[in-house]
C-alpha cells in the first residue's frame, strides 16, 4: 500500500478525532455558559423578588404606621371642652403613637412634617399657650394638620400645603423652643436635645448646675 495514502488516512482520522474532540469540549462549553448565565438569571431573578418583597414590606409597615397615628387620635378624642389637663395626657398619648410611629413613612415630606406635630404637642407640656391659642386649641389644630397629611399620604395624594395658622404655631413653637433652651444653658446643661417633660420639669425645679446638668 502507497505510504502516502497510510499517511493521508492517518492524518484524517487524527483530524477527525480531534475535530470531534474539539466539538465536544466547546459543546461543554457552550453547556456550562448557559448552566452559568441560568444561575446568572436565577440570582438575578431572586434579587428582583427580594427587592420587590422589601418594597411591599416597606409599603404596608408605612400604611400602618399611618393608620397607627390616626388610631391613636380616635381613641384619645378632645375638643374645645377638654379639661386642659385632660387633654395633655392625651397628647401625650398620641405623641407616643406619632413619635415611634412616624419615621416608617416614606415620604420625606410627611415624615417632616409629622414631627413638627410631635415637636408642638411636646410643647405644649410647657407652654401654656402658642400664638394666642390654648393648649387644647393648639392640639386641635395640630390634629387637623396631621389628619389631612395622614389621609393624603394613604390616597397616595400629593400632599397640600400646610395652613398658614399651622406655619404661625410653628414658628412659636421654635421660639418657645429656643427659650427653653436658654434656660438649660442657664442651668448649665450643654444638652442640644430637646428634653422629655420628666427632665424639664427636674431641671425646672432645680437649683442651678455649674457644670453639664444632663
Amino acid at each position: 500500500m502507497d505510504v502516502s495514502l497510510i499517511l493521508a488516512a492517518l492524518f484524517g482520522g487524527i483530524i477527525g478525532v480531534a475535530g470531534d474532540t474539539i466539538g465536544r469540549m466547546g459543546a461543554r462549553r457552550d453547556a456550562m455558559r448557559q448552566r452559568l448565565e441560568a444561575r446568572e438569571d436565577a440570582l438575578l431573578a431572586e434579587k428582583q423578588a427580594e427587592r420587590a418583597r422589601l418594597a411591599e414590606t416597606r409599603v404596608n409597615r408605612a400604611r400602618e404606621a399611618a393608620e397607627s397615628i390616626l388610631a391613636a387620635y380616635r381613641d384619645n378624642p378632645f375638643n374645645f371642652g377638654t379639661p386642659e389637663d385632660e387633654a395633655l395626657e392625651r397628647f401625650r398619648q398620641i405623641q407616643r403613637v406619632l413619635g415611634y410611629e412616624y419615621v416608617h413613612l416614606g415620604d420625606h415630606q410627611a415624615r417632616e412634617r409629622l414631627l413638627d406635630v410631635s415637636r408642638i404637642l411636646d410643647t405644649l407640656n410647657i407652654n401654656s399657650s402658642l400664638c394666642n391659642l390654648s393648649r387644647v386649641e393648639v392640639g386641635f389644630v395640630a390634629r387637623k394638620e396631621a389628619k389631612v397629611l395622614l389621609g393624603e399620604f394613604l390616597r397616595g395624594d400629593p400632599l397640600t400645603p400646610a395652613s398658614p395658622q399651622w406655619n404661625d404655631i410653628m414658628e412659636a413653637g421654635a421660639v418657645a423652643r429656643e427659650e427653653w433652651q436658654r434656660v438649660l444653658q442657664q442651668r448649665g446643661s450643654t444638652v442640644r436635645l430637646w428634653p422629655f417633660r420628666e427632665n424639664a420639669e427636674r431641671r425646672l425645679d432645680s437649683p442651678p448646675s455649674q457644670g453639664n446638668s444632663a
